[in-house]
């Protein structure tokens, strides 16, 4: 490991965080936020949930300052209180294969509604398919004198899914459509600054023992275009 890039203060200084934090980092900003390429072309350019703040900690860093593993906590709630609506996240270089994310949907009342699992996220297990769950939850969800859950549970897969495949199929796509839709542009650029804004912001609260640090100005659509 000492010898993978990824690990490296010159090849890749943000370590774990910069590597498997940024896919939670996207997740969060395609649940909260609610950026698309269809919102870009038709001139609807607005956050649903802007990510104000961030609390991360580092329990392994190398010998030259580059995290192995840590957790975060980012905020996507209001100016009040920019807790309530949070993303948190753990991510290791030392526990291999862990690649679980959760999304908790609530509902009316602050109720619990749907909980959508993924058992194998970044880089599936299978090359054949990739599969999440979600499990949908009734506002009388306790039943039998409150011992049990009652909850249905939906499998949807998807065939044929290879990351770097559809990574790379992504990439010809943003490059050849770049000049007839340029609206896949706008997007690129809006979600990676925004992507990279919060893990910058991350790397800041962990060199200070998790102190609360404001994410800075994390979207740029509205200054460049």
């Amino acid at each position: 490991m000492n010898e993978n890039i990824r690990v490296s203060s010159s090849g890749d200084p943000l370590g774990s965080l910069g590597d498997l934090g940024w896919y939670c980092i996207r997740l969060a900003l395609m649940a909260y936020s609610g950026l698309t390429v269809k919102n870009i072309k038709e001139n609807r350019v607005v956050w649903k949930s802007t990510p104000l703040v961030c609390s991360a900690k580092c329990f392994k860093w190398t010998d030259n300052g580059v995290p192995l593993e840590c957790e975060a906590c980012v905020g996507f709630g209001s100016k009040e209180n920019p807790w309530e609506k949070r993303l948190t996240f753990d991510c290791s270089f030392l526990i291999p294969f862990r690649e679980k994310f959760e999304i908790s949907i609530i509902g009316k009342n602050n109720a619990l509604d749907q909980v959508i699992t993924c058992q194998d996220f970044v880089i599936p297990q299978f090359s054949h398919s990739a599969t999440y769950t979600i499990t949908s939850v009734p506002t009388s969800a306790l039943v039998d004198n409150a011992t049990r859950v009652l909850a249905t549970t939906e499998n949807i897969s998807f065939p044929e899914c290879v990351q770097e495949a559809l990574m790379f199929d992504e990439m010809n796509r943003v490059i050849h459509n770049n000049s007839v839709d340029v609206s896949l542009k706008y997007f690129w650029y809006e979600v990676s600054y925004a992507t990279q804004a919060i893990i910058d912001a991350c790397m800041t609260s962990m060199k200070e023992n998790g102190k609360d640090t404001e994410i800075k100005s994390p979207f740029i659509f509205n200054r460049h275009f």
